[in-house]
């Protein structure tokens, strides 16, 4: 069981602060990408590569607070759902992507480098591992859960208007169209004898006239709008569907439906794309790892990538937390007025500091879990792990779980807390 960081909700991105940018030079420079170079800094004629911020929210109706609150409560938590955003960064640079993800993402502590000309997903690990997977092992990088097999059927595109002039937003790009993408999808974890799970999904998409000719970002991005669609067939599905649209995307919308696994309510994403111009990254750290003879032992390649290297991560200060319910009688803190089905009757355990648990979440699944109380990020919990929260008052919230990619989801539960809650390992996502 972990502990809870007391750290506050930082969506601002890896690169933002003198911590993160620290991070993400020691990530660049540490040898995500091993080409035997020089260690000094970039060449003149390096080539600037194209930065692109994703800012990925999860929608919030039917999974925000249902407690009536008082006007300073209501902001604060007002404030913290704002602050739920996943950011992820891109560098493109001819036909290799390198993506960045923050720590409140399950795998934060990875850097991937995606490899459209072989077909590649190179990913560095704290480990300090360098891991060759295929680019169709996406989902199962950032859903850190086993290796899954995916098969993809012809998606239906359809203009949803048609294109139209637009102004320039502010440090972003224009947008000129808009698509609807319908989609079903078969997913079944390798390590379980069991029938393929069947997936739909529906995207609304915009997209900008501002593609890079014969650059890896827009095939990369509709990548990432669609893990679930990256198997082998998906692959060549997705970048079909870049050609078609004729432009990068800018947003989009998806919902994702597991019909094989009824659940509580599906996942709705919305995503932004913001381009941010060109970054000076040395050509070098978008070339292929290699194994030199004089440094071959040096350097260690699986095609199995690790498990976490914490049972999860509490990314919302718990002095934050306190201020989303009034103080209550001490008699009334002991109180567990209902749990989850599956759930503990009490909450055992601490979090950092040797605070008492709010939430003690029992992850079961082997998917890491996104953990939401009243909309709010609360953090996550790697894939048969359990981990405890700190910080939540006494009361009721209203507590929803879901993988990064949308695959599974859990909830929403309305729960008494201090209490626990169990994540099934049969439980997912549905309409």
């Amino acid at each position: 069981m972990g502990s809870g960081d007391s750290s506050a909700l930082d969506t601002r991105g890896p690169l933002a602060g003198p911590g993160g940018r620290r991070w993400l030079l020691r990530v660049l420079l540490g040898g995500l990408v091993l080409c035997g170079g020089r260690a000094r800094g970039a060449e003149p004629s390096d080539p600037p590569a194209e930065h692109f911020l994703l800012r990925q929210r999860l929608d919030l109706p039917a999974i925000d607070g249902f407690a009536r609150l008082a006007p300073a409560q209501g902001a604060v938590l007002e404030r913290l759902q704002q602050a739920s955003v996943l950011e992820l960064h891109v560098y493109a640079l001819g036909d290799r992507a390198l993506m960045v993800l923050p720590r409140a993402h399950p795998a934060g502590e990875l850097a991937l480098l995606w490899h459209s000309d072989h077909d590649r997903l190179t990913v560095r690990a704290p480990d300090g591992w360098t891991h060759q997977l295929e680019r169709e092992q996406l989902a199962d990088v950032l859903d850190r859960a086993a290796p899954a097999e995916r098969t993809l059927e012809p998606p239906v595109l359809e203009p949803m208007v048609a294109a139209q002039a637009a102004t320039p937003a502010v440090r972003g790009p224009l947008r000129r169209g808009a698509w609807r993408l319908r989609a079903r999808a078969s997913y079944r974890p390798l390590d379980l004898q069991a029938s393929p799970w069947a997936i739909r999904l529906k995207l609304d998409l915009q997209t900008s006239p501002l593609g890079l000719e014969g650059g890896p970002t827009a095939p990369l991005l509709f990548a990432l709008a669609l893990p679930l669609c990256t198997g082998r067939d998906g692959l060549l599905a997705l970048e079909a569907l870049a050609e078609q649209v004729a432009g990068t995307p800018v947003s989009w919308r998806l919902t994702v439906v597991n019909e094989s696994l009824p659940g509580g309510r599906a996942p709705v994403w919305r995503t932004e794309v913001v381009d941010l111009g060109a970054a000076p990254l040395p050509e070098r750290r978008f070339g292929l790892a290699r194994v030199s003879r004089r440094h071959g032992a040096a350097l260690r390649v699986s095609h199995q990538l690790p498990a976490p290297t914490v049972a999860g991560l509490q990314v919302v200060a718990p002095a934050q937390l306190a201020a989303l319910r009034a103080p209550s009688a001490p008699a009334a803190t002991g109180a567990l007025a209902g749990a989850s089905a599956g759930g503990a009757k009490t909450a055992t355990g601490t979090a950092a500091e040797g605070r008492p648990a709010a939430l003690l979440l029992h992850n079961q699944s082997a998917t890491a879990a996104l953990i939401y109380v009243d909309g709010v990020l609360l953090g996550w919990v790697a894939a048969g792990q359990s981990f405890a929260f700190a910080g939540l008052r006494p009361g009721f919230y209203r507590v929803f779980a879901t993988t990064p990619t949308g695959v599974r989801s859990w909830g929403p539960e309305d729960l008494y807390l201090p209490g626990a809650w169990t994540l099934a390992a049969t439980a997912s996502s549905s309409g």
